[in-house]
């Protein structure tokens, strides 16, 4: 903001998740969170052009903070459709997976949970974080096989996607969650909870499925995905078509550039 004033130039703000609002969900009722909105809303209002990744975000930022809606654009997470890509390979059976940190929104307790009982089924966490040793002891009193990996290397996660057949995102709330549009550009049929910045990504029986963020309703879609081969193949080349036409770097690219051309015309 120092900058655009005494350089006069054009300003952008981007957000991949929404400030304030994750800050009033981690730690409600903090005086700290007045200040984020304080310093979110300068930000919004001196910008020429506002970025956020999902509808959700610029409807909430456009109401609280009473911006244009033309000042606010929506440019979704990229994904390497080259790199994240169905590889061919044998997928295991019954394998699930999971990739984000393993922290109290992702609702992973309420995957384990799930898990519990459904025949032959097991979990693959990638990703590290503090919820890791409650996690291990959840898992434990399930009687659920889980395999933790803790943080992969970008470049390898493919490999480690592509051999699941299902991937699930329990979370309580998301942004524009990159590891969903990852497994969709792998071809995984997905499962995830239905709440902001996820049902924008799937598109329920056509891209993929979504439930209710509790143990009984994951179970239920799990048990289904699992158990419908030609379902789960039909939803996984969607969810792959998907992502090639809204979320591939060229797609992303050229919402970037209406971006900074926009703004540059702005008077």
């Amino acid at each position: 903001m120092v900058a655009k004033w005494l350089f006069r130039k054009k300003l952008i703000v981007r957000g991949g998740f929404v400030w304030s609002l994750n800050r009033e969900r981690e730690l409600p009722g903090a005086w700290t969170n007045r200040v984020a909105r304080r310093l979110e809303g300068l930000a919004l209002r001196a910008a020429d052009r506002a970025v956020v990744t999902s509808e959700w975000a610029k409807e909430y930022l456009v109401s609280r903070y009473r911006l244009a809606p033309e000042r606010v654009s929506v440019i979704p997470n990229h994904v390497n459709t080259r790199l994240f890509a169905p590889d061919g390979g044998e997928r295991e059976k019954g394998l699930v997976c999971f990739v984000g940190r393993l922290s109290p929104e992702k609702n992973l307790p309420a995957l384990i949970e799930a898990l519990s009982g459904i025949p032959g089924a097991r979990l693959r966490l990638i990703g590290a974080g503090a919820e890791l040793a409650r996690l291990r002891e959840r898992a434990r009193e399930a009687d659920v096989v889980v395999e933790f990996t803790g943080s992969v290397p970008n470049p390898q996660l493919p490999a480690l996607l592509n051999r699941a057949e299902l991937f699930v995102l329990p979370s309580l709330y998301e942004a524009n969650p990159k590891s969903l549009l990852e497994a969709m550009a792998c071809g995984l049929p997905v499962l995830g909870s239905d709440v902001d910045g996820i049902r924008e990504i799937i598109r329920h029986g056509e891209t993929g499925s979504l439930c209710r963020p509790d143990a009984a309703s994951f179970r239920a879609g799990i048990e289904a995905l699992l158990a419908d081969a030609p379902l789960r193949q039909r939803l996984g080349e969607n969810a792959r078509r998907h992502v090639l036409e809204r979320n591939s770097i060229e797609a992303i690219l050229k919402l970037e550039l209406d971006v900074l051309t926009e703004a540059l015309g702005a008077p």
